[in-house]
């Protein structure tokens, strides 16, 4: 089983007397048990801990050279907690 998802990274920063916000969008891709528990519990806004190694990935598509780095999961824990139940998953 495979599981690809988009992680959202918050870095808030006050510039001036404005706090700001930037986002960096991660992509990744979970495998195995892993893939299968990702794909169950998640959803969007779900707070993760994700611990992987970086792959750099390369491509043609219609002439345009493409890239991404995306973080393969060697571990994704689900920091939500359970509804109801006030425990981690």
């Amino acid at each position: 089983a495979v599981c690809s998802f988009g992680l959202a990274v918050n870095h808030k920063y006050k510039s001036g007397e404005e706090w700001k916000t930037d986002v960096c969008f991660i992509e990744i891709t979970a495998w195995a048990k892993q893939a299968e528990n990702c794909a169950e519990y998640l959803k969007k806004g779900s707070a993760v801990f994700v611990e992987g190694r970086l792959n750099f990935q390369q491509w043609e598509t219609d002439g345009q050279k493409r890239s991404k780095h995306e973080v393969v999961a060697q571990s994704v824990q689900f920091l939500d907690k359970r509804e109801g139940r006030g425990e981690p998953y």
